[in-house]
């Protein structure tokens, strides 16, 4: 069934997600990194010790695709791997102090840049927005 506020809302996405991580790209003095790189330093930070397999799932890419990204950010000085304290077989990732200063620094960045936009914005509308994007991330993530 074809809703059109449903084809609305996907278009919208589609160009305001695009719009969004073209202004949010760190600066050439910050760092080339992606969003990718840093949406996982985001999340192994967040999740304290995440293994391979859940930063795979997290980030809903392969396991051999998330061995090359984590490598990349091993070998750039970001995360280390630590054995777990209970199963020595299993291998935890840890950000490391470089790479959460890199992703204080950046979120810092970031969050100056979409201030830029949303201050132009009612705080009701901000308010509104802050409680729609809850709603929608809590339904997406019961449906993964």
């Amino acid at each position: 069934m074809n809703n059109p506020k449903i084809d609305q809302l996907t278009s919208l996405f589609f160009g305001t997600s695009r719009l969004i991580r073209a202004r949010m790209k760190p600066t050439k003095k910050t760092d080339p990194s992606t969003f990718l790189r840093i949406g996982t330093l985001h999340y192994i930070s967040e999740s304290k010790r995440p293994t391979m397999q859940k930063i795979s799932k997290f980030l809903s890419i392969t396991p051999p695709s998330v061995t090359s990204l984590i490598n990349g950010l091993i070998n750039s000085g970001m995360i280390t791997r630590v054995p777990d304290t209970r199963d020595r077989r299993m291998i935890r990732i840890e950000i490391s102090p470089k790479g959460r200063k890199f992703l204080e620094k950046t979120h810092k960045e970031m969050t100056e840049r979409m201030s830029q936009v949303l201050e132009k914005l009612d705080p009701k509308d901000i308010d509104d927005l802050v409680r729609i994007m809850k709603k929608l991330q809590k339904a997406y993530e019961k449906n993964s």
